[in-house]
């Protein structure tokens, strides 16, 4: 006779399940300038699905164009290397991300 309501499902990304993460926002409070939580959570979902983006790119996801990119990528460092782990790293102007470490690491799902 009357019909069950359908459960409200909403799909946040990985970038948004880290940055509403309580080890983020301890990270945060750490990072002096870090760029919004809107910034973190784009960049994070660029390199899940590119797995690799230039310094130049990462900064510009980030809303930071114009800006020494390796400062970004160093600050983006600070924020998700969580006790120093490797879940973000540059080398030769590519920033690479470890989804597996980085999901560990802020106690995200899949």
């Amino acid at each position: 006779m009357f019909a069950a309501p359908e459960p409200v499902v909403t799909s946040l990304s990985l970038g948004q399940r880290v940055v509403a993460s309580e080890v983020y926002r301890a990270q945060r409070a750490f990072v002096r300038r870090a760029p919004d939580p809107t910034a973190v959570a784009a960049v994070v979902d660029a390199l899940a699905v590119e797995g690799r983006l230039s310094a130049i790119a990462t900064a510009a996801t980030a809303g930071r164009a114009g800006r020494d990119p390796d400062g970004v990528v160093a600050t983006l460092q600070r924020l998700l290397n969580v006790e120093g782990y490797p879940v973000l790293t540059s080398s030769g102007g590519t920033v690479e991300l470890n989804p597996e470490l980085l999901r560990l690491q802020f106690e995200v799902s899949p």
